[in-house]
């Protein structure tokens, strides 16, 4: 505790006179809730009526402010609709990605945080997520290449998830491209038919599904692929001959 005290100040973290105070952080958090509220709202409205029909003023009286207010935020409809792709699809694939560097982890580890977190996120998000799904005609030309961009790259970072369990004998041999496209789809879907006013909650919905998809693809004790050539099909059956034997020892003993 003597230690603690002794510790000099430090002069260089104080405001010199006459200086601006630091904005209180509580100003900050309100900002950014005003901030995704206009993105929710903004994408609602794209959703319901079309980008092309959902002006600046409509964003403004769905949250009932001025049209200022929202120009405070955002210069115009395409930096809202921008902002809203990069948002979801490009931190998707850095969250994608970054489960990679872990190293602790199995290839079922980063299957089941990759789709509790996706199915999570669109749930929690709604709209955001189908705004490029029913709009995409619409958007900015150099938006479209972006967002098919980071669709591609998530399929593949799918794709890579289970060719790493399949080689790890974690997953059955099964596609994996296939395979990524049904865990994407099934990801995406939730968010149309979810209701936040039911019996579930999105985490409750996430673990659901992750629980079926493991049970379908997880590589369990006795699970074989086919032999693909005689060589593989004489392993096989040397492996079934120590079953047996070991089988009629444990009977002997």
């Amino acid at each position: 505790m003597a230690d603690k005290a002794a510790k000099p100040s430090r002069p260089e973290n104080k405001p010199a006179r006459g200086s601006a105070k630091p904005k209180r952080s509580g100003n900050n958090v309100r900002k950014e809730l005003v901030r995704q509220q206009m993105l929710e709202k903004s994408a609602e409205l794209f959703c319901a009526n079309g980008f092309a029909k959902t002006s600046i003023n409509d964003i403004a009286d769905s949250l009932s402010l001025k049209r200022s207010s929202v120009y405070h935020y955002f210069q115009n409809k395409e930096e809202i609709i921008r902002e809203l792709f990069l948002e979801e699809y490009e931190r998707r694939c850095s969250e994608l990605t970054a489960l990679f560097e872990r190293k602790n982890l199995t290839a079922l580890d980063r299957l089941v945080l990759a789709v509790e977190g996706a199915i999570t996120q669109r749930l929690r998000g709604g709209s955001r997520f189908m705004v490029f799904d029913r709009l995409e005609a619409e958007a900015p030309a150099e938006l479209r290449i972006s967002y098919n961009r980071s669709r591609r790259q998530i399929l593949d970072l799918y794709t890579r998830l289970i060719s790493d369990g399949i080689e790890t004998k974690e997953f059955r041999s099964v596609d994996p491209q296939l395979t990524a496209f049904a865990v994407i789809g099934m990801s995406n879907w939730t968010a149309l038919w979810y209701s936040p006013s039911g019996r579930m909650t999105p985490n409750e919905v996430a673990t659901t599904l992750v629980n079926l998809l493991v049970r379908g693809i997880e590589f369990r004790d006795g699970d074989r692929d086919q032999p693909g050539s005689l060589a593989m099909a004489i392993r096989y059956l040397r492996e079934d001959l120590e079953g047996l034997e070991r089988l009629a020892a444990q009977d002997n003993e």
